[in-house]
């Protein structure tokens, strides 16, 4: 299988083992996430959309060096029907419900890294 974190690959839809492993699991929606939402992440979600399938992207796991670009690229999504959701939103949606023991226990750490800045070194 073709390494998918190549670092010149601009859309993973591209690789033809993506859409494969997709349509293995007979899902029509695909959850998005990644670094650099106006290049990588916005191909992908525009090659994948080509191929019929609905997107979601997560705006809080998707990076970009500047906010300045990271808001046009959820931008573009956003107007060719592409749903922008939190993290928060696809937990709750994964477990139906958002009052189990193992969503609220990771809750704080999920908001603490959906708020923190990439760009900040630790």
């Amino acid at each position: 299988m073709r390494d998918l974190s190549l670092p010149l690959l601009k859309n993973a839809a591209s690789v033809p083992e993506l859409p494969a492993l997709i349509n293995l699991k007979n899902r029509p929606n695909v959850i998005v996430t990644g670094a650099e939402a106006h290049v990588c992440v916005l191909r992908t979600v525009f090659g994948l959309m080509d191929l019929g399938y609905n997107l979601i992207t997560v705006e809080d796991a998707v990076g970009s060096p500047r906010n300045l670009v990271k808001s046009p690229g959820f931008s573009n999504m956003s107007q060719c029907s592409c749903q922008i959701v939190s993290s928060e939103t696809v937990i709750i949606e994964w477990l139906e419900q958002a009052n189990k023991k193992i969503f609220r226990k990771p809750l704080p750490v999920i908001r603490d890294l959906a708020q923190s800045d990439p760009t900040q070194k630790h």
